[in-house]
C-alpha cells in the first residue's frame, strides 16, 4: 500500500505504485483536465479545502465555492430533500431510518 502523499502528483510524478495503464491515463488526462474552464489545480483545491478544515471556530456549514462562500442551491435547502437523503443514504448502508 502506498503511503498518503501531500499533493497529487505531477504529470511527470505518477506514483510509481500505480499500474502502467492508470499512469498513462493519469498522464493524458490530467492536461485536459487542467483546460476546462473552473478547473483548479490540485494544489489549489487542496489549500483551499485545508484553510477550510483549519479555519475559525464557527466557520461550519457554509457553502464555499473557489474560497469565497457562495449561495447554496435552493435543493440544499430543501428540508424534504434533506430527509429524503438521509432515509435513502440510512437504507444504503443498512441503518434504521429516522
Amino acid at each position: 500500500m502506498r503511503s498518503p502523499r501531500r499533493s497529487c502528483p505531477s504529470r511527470r510524478e505518477v506514483a510509481a505504485g500505480d499500474p502502467p495503464p492508470a499512469q498513462a491515463v493519469y498522464r493524458t488526462l490530467t492536461p485536459l483536465l487542467e483546460r476546462l474552464p473552473g478547473a483548479q489545480r490540485p494544489e489549489d483545491a487542496a489549500a483551499q479545502l485545508a484553510a477550510l478544515v483549519t479555519g475559525p471556530p464557527g466557520s461550519s456549514g457554509r457553502y464555499v465555492e473557489r474560497g469565497v462562500e457562495a449561495q447554496s442551491s435552493p435543493e440544499s435547502l430543501d428540508p424534504d430533500r434533506a430527509r429524503d437523503l438521509w432515509d435513502v443514504s440510512a437504507e444504503l448502508v443498512g441503518l434504521p431510518a429516522a
